[in-house]
């Protein structure tokens, strides 16, 4: 079978094979849908950070304490941000052999207006408790992150790796 396509966009021929003797049945019809574009779409862009996230922590914690740690915050979105509300956040460890999540309000309150390029440190504690869905936690390595909620972005530099160590006897 030949097909010649609009506008000088050439010929088209297909493996299809039919027998001298056969005939073409004119119930059935060819078809074709409208060509996709060739030029791929562009992308939504990832918006910019507002944050950069630093952590300033200990490399080790006991299970069944509590990791106090500070994370610094560093505006670098080239405005001034006035939290109009505080911000919640999410601390995370998941790992090999540890899954624990909070979640928080951030006290920002202090802050009043956050300057471009300027740094505040926040005091944080997480306790190092596993949650009833997950069972074991064990001594290891695991990452850890710190991640400011909607609608500031940050650009993921908090995150890192703790280790949790055995727990501490009982006095």
């Amino acid at each position: 079978m030949l097909f010649t396509l609009p506008n000088g966009g050439g010929q088209l021929t297909t493996g299809w094979a039919r027998p001298a003797s056969a005939w073409v049945d004119c119930v059935q019809g060819l078809s074709v849908s409208p060509f996709a574009s060739a030029i791929p779409p562009t992308p939504t862009p990832e918006p910019l950070p507002d944050f950069s996230v630093a952590y300033l922590m200990p490399t080790s914690v006991a299970i069944g304490q509590t990791l106090k740690y500070q994370v610094r915050l560093t505006n670098v979105s080239g405005r001034d941000i006035a939290f109009t509300s505080c911000p919640g956040y999410t601390e995370l460890i998941k790992g090999p052999t540890a899954y624990v999540r909070a979640r928080y309000v951030l006290n920002c309150n202090p802050v009043g207006l956050f300057r471009s390029g300027e740094t505040v440190t926040f005091a944080m504690e997480l306790p190092i408790v596993s949650p009833p869905d997950f069972a074991h936690m064990g001594p290891g390595g695991n990452p850890i992150a710190w991640i400011l909620d909607w609608p500031y972005h940050t650009d993921f530099s908090g995150a890192g790796w703790i280790t949790l160590t055995a727990p501490s006897p009982n006095p």
